[in-house]
């Protein structure tokens, strides 16, 4: 924390913040333009940036900013809890937990929907169809139900900009 003034400031948050928003882009270019050639790789290493980063903001503001997660309301607070766990997970141990992702298309030869789910690492790289149009989902499978992993990660980032300086 340095002292600036008399006043708190979080070194490197505008810093991280924006490395989170880069990160957060690249996952969506990975999602709706890198398929058929499902790149999970490049997806899972941009969600692994995104934890990262966003976790040196969080580990700030708690530092610098007791009590800052007591404005948020419960489902914020929980959200927050979420990824700082998933970011742990991811860094401590094989990924992170309960990540799945799910190839939803359309096969041309039929006209009718497909979908696959499995944990990402198990899908090859490609469309299990070549007439087929596959578009990947990823999300995270927890005890309360499926969370999507763009729209989670766009409402933390969006939390944490408001609690920035």
């Amino acid at each position: 924390m340095n002292k600036k003034k008399g006043r708190d400031t979080i070194p490197n948050a505008a810093a991280k913040l924006q490395e989170a928003e880069t990160a957060l882009e690249k996952m969506k270019w990975t999602v709706a333009y890198d398929a058929p050639i499902v790149r999970r790789g490049d997806f899972l290493l941009y969600l692994k940036r995104f934890l990262e980063a966003c976790y040196s903001v969080t580990l700030s503001l708690d530092k610098s900013r007791k009590g800052w997660r007591k404005n948020l309301d419960n489902r914020k607070g929980e959200l927050i809890k979420f990824m700082v766990d998933q970011r742990s997970t991811e860094t401590h141990n094989a990924g992170a937990e309960g990540l799945r992702m799910e190839m939803k298309g359309f096969s041309a030869d039929h006209f009718k929907e497909i979908t696959i789910s499995s944990p990402p690492a198990l899908f090859a790289t490609g469309a299990p169809n070549p007439n087929a149009i596959m578009l990947p989902d990823y999300y995270f499978e927890t005890r309360t139900g499926r969370k999507e992993i763009i729209p989670m990660c766009y409402e933390y980032l969006a939390s944490l900009y408001k609690a920035s300086p």
